[in-house]
């Protein structure tokens, strides 16, 4: 066989699957590789596959969102789909879901069913507004031991950490780590996860945020009106139901408006939240306390046994609003008059039970006034004011 007849022969020839063709440079042979067709259609459709297979997951993600359904279910199957989608061994997602709650963290190996949820509560979530990327960055030192092994196991260099949010309000961050240098296609999608996942974050936080002021308290974060007489309707359909019996108390502050006209509006704001924190210790949770408006708060109490179990809430009470509070440099001792309703003895719906606690607190606010005034005529000692009164209507 000729010189020339060899050449067509190389030409022709296959190699692995490469076809290997000969190129005359200055009388030489060189050889090149260039990828079959059928390897070069598999790759294609492999690429074509995942980026099917990310927008697919995103959507999915997305509709979740706009759909209310609970985000941290769908943060974890968005991180069990990330390492098909970064083409990654390793991915998790750091969150703040919350603008003042816990972080999150979700993670997810290749293979795996399901991505796995840790709250990282010691996480100070403070130190890290206004702190950058950096101080995120710095959160992996303090991620749970297993995962930290994890991390260890891949290269810096195959490493790839991207924030998710603006630079001055990050909400997270994706951290990625891959068997290869430069997946081929992977790390593409990596801004497009974290402007997925920044956008649906603030808009749970913007919705959170509207929830919250619709139907709860700005000043001391507790129920609303709005929200404690929902909350009432339902315990009285299920009181209905039951036959268990509920009471709602009404409470009102006295002499609050002294506190605000001598010491300011910021010390009656004060006080109102020592208030509302005293109130809400110890009640079940199932109980409802509220700030109606002002210095008025009311307490839903569902399925109360008996007179003795609303007696011992009242005793509770009482006991928390004798401890003076100290605003700024005054001691304020704290004076309360409460009204009960019991449903269905003072009514079976929620607006005459709520009147009725209201009427009642009234009559005891009154009762003190007027032996208060006797008291001052008569020049006797004045009795103990700082416990709550209750009465029944």
């Amino acid at each position: 066989m000729g010189d020339e007849d060899r050449n067509s022969a190389d030409a022709a020839s296959v190699d692995r699957g490469a076809r290997v063709i000969a190129l005359g440079t200055a009388g030489r042979a060189s050889r090149r590789e260039v990828p079959d067709a059928g390897r070069v259609r598999s790759r294609s459709e492999a690429a074509l596959a995942r980026q099917l297979h990310a927008m697919s997951a995103l959507l999915l993600f997305n509709e979740g969102v706009s759909g209310d359904r609970p985000y941290d279910e769908l943060l974890q199957r968005l991180t069990a789909e990330l390492p098909t989608i970064l083409e990654a061994r390793l991915a998790m997602l750091v969150v703040a879901e919350q603008e003042n709650g816990p972080l999150a963290l979700y993670w997810s190996r290749r293979g795996a069913d399901l991505a796995e949820r840790q709250s990282l509560e010691s996480v100070p979530v403070e130190r890290l507004r206004g702190g950058g990327t950096e101080a995120w960055v710095k959160l992996l030192d303090r991620l749970p031991d297993r995962v930290r092994e994890e991390l260890k196991r891949v290269s810096p260099e195959r490493l790839r950490i991207t924030p998710i949010g603006a630079r001055d309000r990050l909400v997270g961050l994706l951290v990625a780590g891959s068997d290869e240098d430069a997946p081929r296609g992977g790390w593409a999608w990596h801004h497009v996860v974290a402007r997925n996942v920044a956008t649906a974050t603030q808009r749970l936080r913007r919705n959170r945020e509207l929830v919250r002021r619709a139907y709860f308290d700005t000043l001391t974060g507790l129920p609303n009106r709005d929200l404690f007489q929902d909350r009432l309707t339902q315990a009285v359909a299920r009181a209905r139901r039951t036959g268990l019996p509920l009471a709602v108390l009404y409470l009102d502050l006295d002499d609050f408006k002294w506190v605000n006209d001598t010491l300011g509006h910021h010390a009656g704001d004060e006080l109102l939240k020592r208030v509302a924190t005293a109130l809400a210790l110890g009640l079940r949770e199932t109980d409802t306390v509220a700030r109606l408006a002002g210095d008025e708060f009311a307490i839903l109490l569902p399925d109360v046994g008996d007179a003795r179990q609303i007696e011992a809430v009242l005793a509770a009470l009482r006991t928390r609003l004798q401890t003076p509070a100290r605003i700024g440099t005054t001691e304020l001792e704290l004076r309360a008059s409460i009204g009960i309703a019991v449903f269905p003895l003072h009514g079976t719906d929620a607006d005459t039970l709520l009147r009725s606690a209201d009427a009642a607190m009234y009559r005891v606010k009154r009762a003190r006034a007027v032996r208060r005034q006797r008291e001052a005529v008569d020049g006797g000692p004045r009795r103990d004011e700082i416990a709550s009164s209750g009465a029944l209507l």
